[in-house]
């Protein structure tokens, strides 16, 4: 893969920014989960780039502007949203993992607190 074509954008074109977001979820807008249509979707086209490709997200909202408050807002609700998806997945594997590799360091790159080792139960 050339240097030029490392990084890969996924355009998605929506009307407004909640239609990002679960609609039944009660959490403040930051902590919100996104909608499960959503998230199939980018999923889905992340899993047909190449491993090695950096992907990227660009939000282009057709009826709505948001104050460059409101834009780091959002763009931190996606990363957080998709971190903690990374992190359960991560969790859901751990039982695949030797035990001795399991809570081998106090958080992993992006955060997320080590699987518990076998038979301790804790963090």
């Amino acid at each position: 893969m050339s240097a030029a074509s490392d990084k890969v954008t996924l355009e998605l074109s929506i009307t407004d920014s909640m239609q990002l977001f679960n609609s039944m979820d009660p959490a403040p807008f930051h902590a919100r989960d996104l909608d499960p249509t959503v998230v199939e979707y980018i999923v889905d086209w992340a899993e047909e780039q190449p491993r090695q490709a950096a992907l990227s997200l660009e939000v282009s909202l057709s009826e709505e502007t948001l104050s460059d408050h409101d834009t780091k807002t959002l763009r931190e609700a996606l990363r957080e949203s998709f971190r903690r998806r990374a992190c359960q997945a991560r969790r859901r594997a751990a039982g695949a993992w030797p035990a001795a590799q399991r809570g081998a360091c106090s958080r992993t790159a992006d955060g997320c607190p080590p699987v518990p080792s076998a038979g301790r139960g804790r963090w």
